[in-house]
């Protein structure tokens, strides 16, 4: 090895070239909301517009890019339900584990819960 060469470190993430920024994953999912008021922009224009379809296509893509931010938002929405699911029942297991008699009565509230839901 030479003096000049670097060190073989293990695998080396390749870099961007010089003057290209590097687009994380948050800056790709951050074109949505300004694509949603672009869209509005160009919608409530064509009301003046001598053009008819330029309406109905904005329209419809404004409802397009509504419903993927919906799918978006629901799609955190449910990680964060099955995080906290998960939380809990090992929250639940880790208290059983602890107090063993108590799981007898734990299990008790649970059906009798079950009975006043149903």
């Amino acid at each position: 090895m030479s003096p000049t060469s670097p060190a073989n470190t293990g695998p080396q993430t390749p870099q961007p070239p010089a003057g290209k920024k590097k687009v994380s994953a948050k800056t790709k999912s951050e074109w949505l909301a300004p694509a949603i008021l672009t869209v509005k922009t160009i919608t409530a224009a064509a009301e003046c517009a001598p053009f008819p379809y330029i309406k109905g296509v904005s329209g419809t893509i404004l409802i397009l890019l509504e419903t993927v931010q919906l799918v978006k938002d629901n799609r955190e929405a449910f990680k964060e339900l099955c995080t906290d699911t998960t939380e809990i029942i090992m929250m639940l297991h880790d208290q059983i584990l602890t107090h063993g008699d108590t799981a007898v009565k734990f299990k008790a509230l649970c059906e009798e819960l079950e009975r006043w839901i149903i």
